[in-house]
């Protein structure tokens, strides 16, 4: 991020310019149907598919797993052609991933529903493409490439100007990923059914984005990573306040004012409340909570608390999962009470749980799993209703 940028006013007024071409998706799903479980996806059975989905499968992962009141359970991995990260709720059943094919060193935006175990591939981009957020039934990416390209060009696209990387090995793929930087896309809910429709939300690309909104969609925090996100790596945080337009231009969009966070101690992870009001952020050691313009930082929790990493906060704004290491599993999934109580593992798998995220209603914890340098999407059972409302004492 230039520095002009980073030093400007406290407060970026942008209004989003609409720069990308429709994504013609191959299913013909316009986004209403895709925020409905009963979509266009097709049944387990293998009959009936929409065109493009694939079945996908499940397994259990070998280690420990429990639920926030210590019950035990098991974590399923999401068996994919491919590798899996960056997972995101969109709906009760649908979610959104980023994979990457066996074949191709490129990362994709994919959907599966959860309830018919299919998936489908929703973004067509010549760079590598995540799912980021979602901005109420909006889908926020990010892209290496300036344009998302429209499906019936990707392959012309991509053979012209990546044939020479598909031979690359994975460790190389990754590491070249380090160089490449991120522009910000929100979905325009398609008018026609052919497609859907992607505009910038950022001036500034990052190496790598994070986002989280309130339940209302109205007060977001955007992590903004200098270098490719690693648990240990360090951000800018930004606040983000978004307001309907006053423009009467159809692509106008919204208008998002940017406003710096500054807090006492380097960000390493960061995620809004659910109800817009405050700010829980780690500083890889330790977890705090902050208002939203950064003053009056208080830490969860003490000392006896293990080191915090990635996190997200659940629905009700009550628990706080995050990443954390441990003595001989690599980055285990930890669960604590906003007040800083109660705290308990929620696996001990091998490998490292990275990236948490939670269902709408609370009850699903998604997260990537990786191990060996492959990373896979897995899913725990949060909690019942309320399990997850008991008093913490």
């Amino acid at each position: 991020m230039s520095s002009s940028f980073m030093d400007s006013a406290p407060r970026f007024s942008f209004i989003v310019v609409a720069m990308a071409l429709s994504l013609i998706l191959s299913s013909c799903q316009t986004s209403s149907d895709r925020s409905s479980p009963s979509g266009a996806m097709a049944s387990g059975s293998g009959a009936g598919l929409a065109p493009g989905a694939k079945l996908f499968s499940r397994r259990t992962l070998e280690g420990s797993a429990y639920t926030v009141d210590g019950t035990s359970t098991k974590a399923q991995a999401i068996v994919l052609d491919g590798e899996g990260r960056r997972p995101l709720f969109l709906s009760e059943n649908l979610m959104a991933f980023a994979k990457r094919r066996s074949e191709f060193d490129r990362w994709q935006v994919f959907e599966a529903d959860l309830s018919k175990e299919t998936e489908r591939r929703v973004s067509f981009d010549a760079g590598d493409a995540e799912p980021v957020a979602k901005i109420g039934s909006r889908l926020v990416i990010a892209t290496s490439s300036e344009l998302v390209k429209s499906s019936e060009r990707v392959l012309t696209e991509y053979r012209s100007r990546f044939r020479s990387k598909e031979s690359k090995t994975r460790s190389e793929a990754s590491e070249s990923d380090t160089g490449v930087s991120q522009h910000l896309l929100i979905e325009i809910p398609a008018s026609r059914k052919q497609g859907t429709e992607w505009i910038q939300m950022s001036r500034e690309p990052s190496k790598f984005w994070k986002l989280s909104f309130d339940r209302d969609s109205k007060i977001g925090i955007a992590l903004l990573f200098k270098e490719t996100s690693t648990p240990q790596s360090t951000a800018s945080a930004f606040r983000i306040s978004v307001s309907a337009s006053k423009s009467t231009k159809k692509d106008a969009g919204e208008i998002r004012t940017w406003q710096p966070l500054r807090v006492p101690f380097p960000v390493i992870d960061a995620h809004v409340t659910p109800d817009g009001r405050s700010v829980v952020w780690s500083d890889g050691s330790r977890l705090w909570t902050t208002t939203l313009q950064g003053a009056d930082s208080k830490r969860i929790g003490d000392d006896s608390l293990p080191g915090a990493r990635q996190l997200t906060v659940d629905p009700t704004g009550r628990w706080v999962v995050y990443s954390t290491p441990s003595d001989s599993q690599g980055l285990n999934l930890m669960v604590v009470n906003i007040s800083g109580k109660c705290s308990r593992a929620l696996t001990e798998l091998s490998g490292d749980e990275l990236e948490p995220a939670f269902s709408d209603d609370g009850a699903t914890l998604l997260f990537t799993h990786r191990t060996n340098g492959t990373s896979v999407i897995a899913k725990i059972p949060f909690g019942t209703p309320e399990a997850i409302a008991a008093p913490c004492t």
